[in-house]
């Protein structure tokens, strides 16, 4: 045999070994993120309607307001309630959240607990006070002061 066919033999078979394997990663379905605002999106309601109800106002009024980009800081002097009062709302009906989601298998314990923490020492620095149409989840505008 000669020493080009010794050479080539081999690289032709990593070759078509590599591109088998990049083939096939290639067809799976990839993961769902074992994170995100989806995993607790069925429980906003529960947030919104509990940040409603300290605003004296109704879930769709919340609702609509959000949607209009009022951020909760624009809320609370709208509806005269202190901005802490609203956090602490939201940081409640959040954890009522966190654990009916728990109980209901959406998430672990660890995945709630690791959120809460999250949620605490977010405070003070102007994020969840002051959300923007994401109350209860995510991130959003900053609210005006």
């Amino acid at each position: 045999m000669s020493k080009v066919m010794k050479t080539a033999i081999p690289l032709v078979a990593v070759a078509a070994l590599a591109l088998s394997v990049g083939v096939a990663f290639a067809q799976e379905e990839p993961p769902e993120p074992p994170y995100g605002r989806g995993l607790m999106a069925s429980y906003d309601d529960v947030i919104h309607q509990a940040l409603a109800d300290a605003l004296g106002i109704s879930l769709t009024e919340f609702e609509a307001a959000r949607v209009e980009g009022k951020t909760l800081v624009e809320l609370a002097d709208t509806y005269d309630v202190e901005v802490a009062v609203l956090f602490d709302v939201m940081q409640s009906a959040r954890a009522e959240a966190l654990a009916q989601a728990v109980e209901d298998g959406t998430i672990s314990q660890e995945q709630a607990d690791w959120m809460l923490a999250r949620q605490g020492s977010r405070r003070g620095l102007g994020v969840c006070d002051a959300m923007g149409p994401r109350a209860g989840g995510g991130g959003g505008p900053i609210g005006r002061r």
